[in-house]
């Protein structure tokens, strides 16, 4: 067993995504996570209360990582209209191949959305908070016209919902989304070269 804590909740938390990976969420216990790390089910809970909190803390991970990627995309030194191009694209490749065509990443994806945990609202907000920034960057260069970043980041968020919202994602997946999903963003970044097209579209 690791010696510090941080090495064990990291070890139970790499043997879980084994365990759902193999067994599904629903079929694996605390019991098979334990017996994956070698350890009694009452050493698990001294360091994660149930399989759920085992569940948020993977969440939490996956979504910082995610994170990580884009703010990169965010800061490249391209135009705003290509970053949020390529911002879109990436969140689409990775959610529909760690999270939607993994059957079993899909479930546990399921159970975080529908359990309303506070890591998948906050995970929203910096998304929002990146395009924002993109866009912001994007008006103080002239490159778009309009005049509320954080506006116009609710409006290409919500019309990237079908590209990100792993659930929506999965009911599309016969369709060509990455043509799509660049298309999307493209006339997104049209309306923000024009006032009065936002306008019509808010």
């Amino acid at each position: 067993m690791a010696g510090q804590p941080s090495d064990t909740r990291q070890q139970i938390a790499d043997a879980a995504v084994q365990m759902f990976r193999q067994y599904g969420y629903a079929k694996t216990t605390v019991g098979d996570i334990a017996k994956a790390c070698s350890m009694s089910p009452a050493n698990i809970y001294r360091f994660y209360p149930s399989k759920d909190a085992i569940i948020e803390e993977l969440a939490r991970v996956m979504t910082k990582r995610k994170e990580e990627a884009i703010e990169e995309i965010a800061r490249k030194p391209i135009s705003a209209s290509d970053r949020l191009e390529e911002f879109a694209c990436n969140i689409l490749w990775s959610n529909r191949t760690e999270l939607v065509e993994d059957v079993h990443m899909y479930e546990l994806v399921s159970v975080c959305i529908e359990k309303h945990w506070p890591v998948i609202d906050g995970h929203m907000a910096e998304v929002r908070r990146l395009i924002a920034t993109i866009i912001q960057d994007g008006i103080d260069k002239g490159e778009f016209t309009i005049d509320h970043a954080a506006d116009a980041a609710d409006i290409v968020f919500n019309c990237m919902c079908k590209f990100h919202h792993p659930q929506m994602l999965a009911q599309h997946l016969n369709q060509p989304l990455e043509s799509q999903v660049r298309a999307v963003v493209q006339l997104l970044c049209r309306g923000m070269r024009s006032k009065e097209l936002l306008r019509t579209v808010s």
